[in-house]
């Protein structure tokens, strides 16, 4: 599978290529929740752009079991004018600083 088309929570397209996905899986921690991911852009918690580069947004959706405690799982998007794909995902403590794009309402 070379290449693989997510949908965000609004409704953008999502490109997770090869490259990408072999990128992410290096990190021993991520194997169990690689096909997490496109919950993690759909049914976001939050979603941050970066500091360091305003073309990356990252989406936050909070994990209670992971084989290192309660983290975030935290999936890179890089949007483009006429593109989007993942760049990583990773688990995480915290949420990082930046412009909250959006939040979901706990009402």
């Amino acid at each position: 599978m070379s290449l693989t088309v997510l949908s965000d929570y609004l409704g953008r397209k999502i490109r997770l290529t090869a490259e990408r996905r072999q990128h992410i899986l290096q990190h021993p921690d991520m194997v169990e929740w690689m096909n997490k991911i496109g919950v993690v852009l759909a049914h976001t918690e939050w979603v941050v752009r970066s500091r360091s580069d305003p073309e990356s947004e990252l989406y936050y959706v909070w994990q209670t079991q992971t084989r290192v405690g309660p983290k975030y799982l935290c999936t890179v998007v890089v949007v483009k004018e006429h593109d989007a794909f993942v760049l990583t995902a990773y688990l995480t403590d915290s949420i990082k600083k930046g412009i909250v794009l959006w939040q979901r309402s706990n009402t």
